[in-house]
C-alpha cells in the first residue's frame, strides 16, 4: 500500500496512514474485509482497497467469495491493489476487473468449497 499511496501523491504520517496535498487520506480499516479505505478532505469514503504484492501476469490469484463478491456487487467502491508485471503498483477496480471477465481476459475458477451437515440437533 505504502508503495501505491506514494505513486499518487500521498505522504505516511507517524500513525501508518497516507495524506494528500488535497486533503485525502488512505488509511487502515477496523474489522472490514477491505483492510484499507481513501477518504475524501471531507470525511467520505471514496474506495476500500485489498492489497496484495501480486502480479495477475505471473500467477492467479487466490481470493476469499465474500471479497469476490463486494467487488462485483458494489465495483465502483471496492480495488484491488496488486503489481503491474514491472512490480509498479497497479489498481484494479470491481469495474475494471467486471470488465474483463465480461471480454474474456480474467476467468473466474471456483478454488474450494466449504460444505457443513445442517442439523437441528445439538451433539
Amino acid at each position: 500500500m505504502e508503495r501505491f499511496a506514494a505513486a499518487h501523491g500521498f505522504r505516511k504520517d507517524g500513525d501508518g496512514r497516507f495524506f494528500h496535498s488535497n486533503g485525502e487520506w488512505i488509511c487502515k480499516t477496523q474489522g472490514m474485509r477491505f483492510p484499507w479505505e481513501r477518504r475524501t478532505a471531507t470525511g467520505e469514503v471514496v474506495c476500500y482497497y485489498w492489497d496484495a504484492d501480486h502480479c495477475l501476469d505471473h500467477e492467479a490469484l487466490q481470493l476469499a467469495a465474500d471479497i469476490w463478491h463486494l467487488l462485483k456487487d458494489t465495483p465502483a467502491r471496492y480495488a484491488l491493489i496488486l503489481a503491474a508485471s514491472d512490480g509498479k503498483p497497479l489498481e484494479m477496480s470491481g469495474t475494471e476487473l467486471q470488465e474483463l471477465e465480461k471480454t474474456g481476459k480474467l476467468k473466474l475458477y471456483p478454488a474450494s468449497y466449504r460444505i457443513a451437515m445442517e442439523s437441528k440437533e445439538h451433539a
